[in-house]
């Protein structure tokens, strides 16, 4: 049994069926997971497939024809349009005994993962090698560490848990609901237009103010991860329901962002099942367990990331985006709730409310992973774009004095043919808002009431028109 973790039809869930795989006679089970599309899990393991029917079908010793290696490129050219694709030598020595042959192959671990599906092959690449492999002995692997990284301040991620106190103004951060902010999919061909070696997404980067990016610091040692994974989020949103994407992506040093995974949720629906585990939230999905959301209250939502497998080279960064759905696969369009007016989610970053992705990173991986990071696009089914900003100011802080706060912040990075026109700076007690040019790193309010305030910066660009809010500053007391 197959699967490829991106499969643009089926999704890449396949493998949470694998656990259950239980009563298979020991040695005859082999699972199969690839990155890639719908027809990946057939044409990257093509050989093993043919294995498995030779010994339990036909009986004996796989040996591919020359007759069928010569007509093998012209299939995998009709059903793909990949030319020059041929099956890789026979593993197996037919002038052995089917016996022995056949308790070497049941002596293979069952699980086998494909790395890099696309870039196995340099002089044809997008074709269906990959360029690094694992066996495992069950799925998920048991050596898939649940790893975490924290959400922060900033849209940052950090091994660290943070600190901010729950009353903080940097407790949160948040963005704008809006499903209507990038196309509904990222891919505009046919079904089988996705199968060649180098289809053209139109993966969109996240639109400005409507999602936010957590990115970590760059990797110091390669990482391997193969497994499903948990967004641990703490929401709290300006409706009584929400839904919610987020997508695992890979920041690399070269300026590419390079898609890895993601998973929804429906907030209503963010009632857990008892089986559920670090790397996997499982959610019962009933009208009986549905729930609305709090009124100013944030509530655990865990979102459960498909499972995928990919190779973290050192200097790369992680990154979590969340937004509403959509725009991030080929041919699911979701049929998000919608709302007539403005609608706001917060993503808590506090001592309690501490959202966190987990991912499942293998211990001890073996050796041969490619140096070498594979070129952009040419990974099957895991799109890249060029890496922008979030369009945010950082670092907002306070300082109080008599009756008045200063506001510093970092300003924020504008992306390509955009420039800052202004920033609005908005007091949290009674709403005054102070705008300043798009070259201020700073105001200062006076006349405060007396209290805690604190201050959120919020990003005005002159030629996309969009506002962007920044994590608000630390809160700052205003006493007599």
């Amino acid at each position: 049994m197959g699967g490829a973790w991106q499969d643009e039809q089926t999704g890449g869930q396949s493998s949470l069926i694998w656990p259950n795989l239980t009563g298979v006679p020991k040695g005859t089970l082999k699972l199969f997971g690839t990155n890639g599309t719908h027809v990946d899990s057939l044409v990257a393991e093509l050989d093993r497939w043919y294995e498995f029917l030779e010994f339990y079908v036909a009986h004996r010793v796989p040996h591919i024809s020359p007759t069928l290696r010569a007509l093998a490129p012209i299939v995998f050219q009709q059903a793909t349009g990949i030319a020059n694709v041929q099956l890789p030598p026979d593993r197996f020595d037919n002038t052995q005994t089917y016996a022995s042959q056949l308790a070497k192959y049941q002596a293979e671990p069952p699980v086998r993962v494909l790395f890099e599906n696309g870039a196995g092959d340099p002089s044809n690449l997008g074709a269906p090698y990959g360029d690094y492999s694992i066996t495992f002995p069950s799925w998920p692997p048991p050596n898939a560490k649940p790893t975490t990284w924290y959400f922060q301040p900033d849209q940052r991620l950090s091994p660290a848990p943070p600190r901010i106190a729950n009353s903080s103004g940097r407790a949160s951060t948040s963005y704008v609901y809006d499903p209507t902010a990038k196309p509904a999919t990222d891919f505009h061909g046919g079904t089988s237009d996705i199968w060649v070696a180098h289809p053209t997404f139109d993966w969109r980067v996240i639109p400005l103010g409507k999602a936010l990016a957590f990115d970590s610091t760059p990797l110091a040692t390669t990482t391997v991860m193969a497994g499903p994974g948990s967004v641990d989020l703490w929401l709290q949103s300006t409706e009584r329901d929400t839904d919610v994407e987020v997508t695992l992506t890979e920041l690399r040093p070269d300026g590419q962002e390079i898609y890895v995974q993601n998973g929804w949720l429906r907030a209503s629906h963010r009632a857990l099942d008892p089986s559920s585990t670090a790397l996997q939230p499982v959610h019962p999905d009933t009208s009986a367990t549905a729930k609305p959301l709090p009124k100013g209250k944030f509530v655990s939502a865990r979102v459960a990331l498909f499972p995928f497998a990919h190779i973290f080279r050192a200097g790369s960064r992680l990154r979590i985006t969340v937004e509403a759905p959509g725009g991030n696969r080929p041919f699911w369009a979701f049929g998000d709730l919608m709302s007539t007016k403005t609608v706001v989610n917060d993503i808590g970053h506090s001592v309690t409310h501490r959202s966190a992705v987990v991912l499942p990173v293998i211990t001890n991986p073996p050796a041969g992973i490619p140096a070498a990071y594979p070129p952009c696009g040419s990974v099957r089914g895991e799109p890249c774009r060029p890496i922008v900003s979030d369009g945010a100011a950082t670092h907002v802080h306070a300082s109080a004095g008599d009756r008045h706060a200063t506001v510093v912040w970092t300003a924020a990075v504008p992306r390509s043919g955009d420039t800052i026109a202004a920033y609005h700076v908005t007091d949290s007690v009674g709403g005054t808002t102070l705008t300043v040019p798009g070259s201020a790193s700073s105001t200062t309010f006076t006349g405060l009431r007396l209290g805690e305030h604190h201050f959120t910066v919020v990003t005005e660009y002159a030629q996309s028109h969009a506002t962007v809010a920044a994590t608000p500053s630390n809160n700052v007391l205003i006493d007599p």
